[in-house]
């Protein structure tokens, strides 16, 4: 069946089931009338009435002092009712029978109170054996109290039950009114259901048309488009549901071309790497052959310097000047070929006992610190022997101690901490207040061949991370442009042999 057609028995069904509900409820109403028409306080101020009039007629019978406490207690159990029922709102009528009830129970404890008095007057007089006329006196006197007090007792008895009767009688009225009332809200609620039904049903047909058509819509290929339904019913919902699905699959398909776009980088810089990988092979090759001959040319050229210093006395300055020169670059180009054989065939680290800050103050005192540049210590004089290699690892704090000293050109503070950062392990951070690294820079900084310096050729700091790798330790880097860098070396105690 269409949609309408189930919609429109959906609200057949539901007219159906509100009226019986309806007819239900006008039950329920009229046995919930006749309980309260049974637990009215009428009913408990007659009990309570009579109890007391019980209780009243043995007192005044044996003038017991039980009968008397239990006759306080029934007075006291009734006045509280009084009370509350006074409280209460009430037909004019019932007011007046109430308050003339009340007036009755004042009158009854006063009453009451006199004969108490009576009672212990008599037994004074009989105890002090006053003449028979004082006496006879005080019976007339409480044979009068007694009769005012059951006078009392019954005109309470009258009012309540007359209280009672036209409490019954307003109750039934107000039953009566309520059913009328529940018929009445029955239909009126029938034809309201209907009317809202009706509406409801049109209301949703056209949302379900506006869904079709955004569907349709969606199929073609325009995810922007957006399904205007208003109404915060289901089908509001629904559409909703429609729009943020359209929206989600926009997003993931921007999402797919960036990942796309991504992916596609990461393999062009895969392939770059591979590329610089292999041609660093060739490199290495290259690099230990041309070292090798490199080496007895530049051997010459330096014994050829020191012969010349040792011939020449008294040499021109020119020609002073030019000696120091040639022994300056010999030792620089030897430096680089050390550099280029080490990066070539590095050798494998030969682990003895090593104290690390000895070595921090060896590779300290081999840079050649320049005077604007100042070197504060702060190592852990407890810190643990390590086995290590001490020539690589003054290697590796000499390269990062040399790096921190080229980044401060126009001087500044270089900051060398040992501690024992976590069990097993020892580390060692060199800080410098330099130029620091451009984020985008941090990535590459211990590739090969990459450098942001003017000189060098970017083997140093590639050096120093295989040497660290080659103790299983780590090296980390932490820099901020304008403000220097953090180099922090750790090193495992045991050489890496747990791992």
């Amino acid at each position: 069946m269409k949609i309408r057609t189930n919609l429109y028995l959906l609200s057949a069904t539901l007219v159906i089931l509100i009226t019986a509900i309806g007819f239900v409820m006008f039950h329920a109403f009229g046995r919930i009338n006749r309980e309260i028409k049974e637990s009215k306080s009428a009913s408990e101020m007659i009990k309570d009435t009579f109890e007391l009039n019980i209780v009243t007629y043995e007192y005044l019978m044996h003038h017991e002092k039980r009968m008397q406490q239990q006759w306080l207690l029934k007075y006291d159990s009734l006045g509280k009712l009084l009370e509350g029922m006074r409280g209460e709102e009430m037909h004019p009528e019932r007011i007046s029978i109430l308050e003339s009830i009340i007036s009755d129970y004042k009158s009854l404890g006063d009453l009451f109170s006199k004969l108490q008095v009576n009672f212990a007057e008599r037994k004074r007089l009989i105890e002090e054996n006053k003449s028979r006329v004082e006496i006879n006196l005080s019976f007339a006197l409480e044979e009068r109290l007694m009769a005012e007090v059951l006078m009392r007792s019954q005109r309470i008895t009258a009012a309540a039950f007359k209280l009672s009767a036209t409490i019954e009688q307003i109750i039934a009225q107000t039953q009566q009114r309520t059913n009328l009332i529940i018929i009445f809200s029955i239909i009126g609620f029938a034809i309201f259901s209907s009317c809202i039904s009706f509406l409801t049903i049109r209301a949703i047909t056209r949302s379900i048309n506006e869904l079709v058509k955004g569907a349709e819509i969606f199929g073609k290929g325009d995810l922007k488009h957006k399904i205007d339904v208003r109404t915060k019913n289901e089908i509001g919902q629904l559409a909703n549901s429609f729009n943020k699905m359209a929206e989600d699959l926009e997003e993931t398909q921007e999402r797919l071309e960036e990942m796309v776009e991504e992916r596609t980088k990461e393999l062009r810089e895969a392939q770059e790497r591979l590329v610089r990988r292999e041609k660093l092979a060739v490199l290495g090759e290259l690099a230990g052959g041309m070292g090798h001959e490199l080496r007895n040319p530049l051997g010459a050229i330096k014994n050829a310097a020191y012969f010349l210093n040792m011939a020449l006395q008294e040499p021109e300055p020119e020609v002073k000047e030019t000696l120091e020169i040639m022994e300056k670059e010999v030792a620089t180009s030897e430096k680089i070929i050390s550099s280029l054989l080490g990066f070539a065939r590095p050798k494998p680290p030969i682990r003895r006992k090593v104290d690390v800050n000895a070595v921090v103050q060896e590779a300290l005192s081999r840079a050649s610190v320049p005077e604007d540049v100042e070197v504060f210590t702060q190592l852990d004089e407890a810190l643990p022997t390590i086995l290590a290699d001490a020539e690589q690892l003054a290697q590796i704090f000499t390269n990062i101690v040399l790096n921190a000293i080229q980044s401060m050109p126009e001087g500044g503070q270089l900051t060398v901490k040992s501690e024992v950062p976590d069990p097993g392990w020892v580390a060692v951070s060199f800080s410098d207040t330099g130029v620091g690294i451009p984020e985008e820079s941090l990535g590459k900084l211990f590739e090969p061949l990459f450098t942001t310096k003017a000189k060098g050729i970017g083997l140093g700091l590639a050096v120093t991370r295989a040497l660290v790798e080659s103790h299983q330790g780590i090296i980390e880097v932490e820099s901020e442009v304008g403000k220097g860098s953090t180099f922090t070396v750790k090193l495992p105690i045991d050489g890496g042999k747990g791992k």
